[in-house]
């Protein structure tokens, strides 16, 4: 046997390759599903609170949610949560989720 050590490259599961070619194709519209859901339900004041509760904590509370999202699965919230820490992440995101139910509400 050689010294040479013996390396393994993952290689992405054919689900994985599908679920970012999927996000990639996906339209504004679609993105923000959850929300027209949230929106059907009666939900939109709660949603609004959450985000604007949320908003300064940025970066930490995206750590939060994304440690969260697994669990979130479960209830069938994991989108809502990775938009959210998405949102978080970046300076206007909340912004642009509090504007995406507005215009949800605006159309129903």
């Amino acid at each position: 046997m050689s010294g040479a050590p013996i390396i393994f490259k993952p290689r992405a599961s054919f689900a994985h390759q599908g679920a970012v070619l999927y996000s990639l194709f996906m339209s504004e519209h679609d993105t923000y599903a959850w929300i027209e859901a949230a929106q059907r339900r009666g939900l939109s004041g709660a949603i609004r609170l959450t985000l604007t509760a949320l908003a300064p904590l940025g970066v930490l509370g995206a750590q939060l949610l994304y440690i969260a999202q697994p669990m979130a699965a479960v209830f069938g919230a994991h989108r809502a949560l990775g938009d959210i820490a998405r949102a978080l992440e970046s300076p206007d995101g909340v912004q642009q989720l509090l504007d995406a139910l507005e215009d949800t509400e605006q159309r129903n």
